[in-house]
């Protein structure tokens, strides 16, 4: 009888803790999703704002005063 009263304890102990542990994974799962996508919309006004991406000056971005040089590379490694 005392065998069966502590397996029935273990038993419930785990399956309170495994469900914890899922209810508390989906509800960060989704604030944390919410602040990565909050924080890309931010970096994205950002560089919007910045002007880089409008400047016409063909590969060349930057900041006023600064410049950085861009190249794509195509599919098969060459610029």
């Amino acid at each position: 009888m005392r065998r069966k009263i502590n397996v029935q304890l273990i038993s419930i102990s785990i399956i309170a803790i495994i469900s914890t542990m899922l209810v508390m994974l989906f509800v960060f799962y989704d604030l944390f999703q919410t602040q990565v996508q909050d924080d890309l919309s931010a970096n994205a006004i950002v560089l919007k704002n910045t002007g880089i991406f409008h400047s016409g000056k063909g590969n060349t971005y930057g900041l006023p005063g600064t410049a950085c040089d861009v190249d794509f590379i195509r599919w098969n490694g060459s610029l």
